[in-house]
């Protein structure tokens, strides 16, 4: 499985293949980016606020808000739900995400949402 990303409407899809061009809200055909493996690791991108599950660092291409996505890795994923007061991001990891990279303050401040 691979992440695929619209670098004109965000839409992101995680599929064997490359998604329908047909559909996307912001143009007349998506424009997909192949961002990468599908993994167990969080990623975001600090300038469009894209979260992607990878194996590795996503590709850079086909950010919305800019030239390159700017990926910071959030941590492993796991069953614990935490959330960031500041952007409202929620994410799965097996301990506290990094607090780098939130788009809204200079760092994410995380909530446990499960106990």
């Amino acid at each position: 499985m691979k992440n695929f990303q619209c670098k004109k409407c965000g839409t992101l899809i995680q599929s064997d293949r490359a998604p329908s061009v047909s559909g996307c809200r912001a143009s007349s055909f998506h424009q997909w980016v192949d961002l990468g493996d599908v993994g167990d690791e969080n990623f975001q991108c600090k300038k469009c606020g894209t979260l992607v599950l990878s194996q590795k660092r996503p590709s850079v291409s086909g950010c919305m808000a800019s030239s390159f996505h700017q990926w910071q890795d959030l941590g492993h994923t796991g069953s614990d739900v935490y959330q960031c007061q500041k952007c409202g991001l929620t994410i799965h990891g097996d301990k506290r995400p990094s607090v780098s990279g939130c788009m809204r303050a200079s760092f994410h401040q995380w909530n446990k949402l499960n106990r």
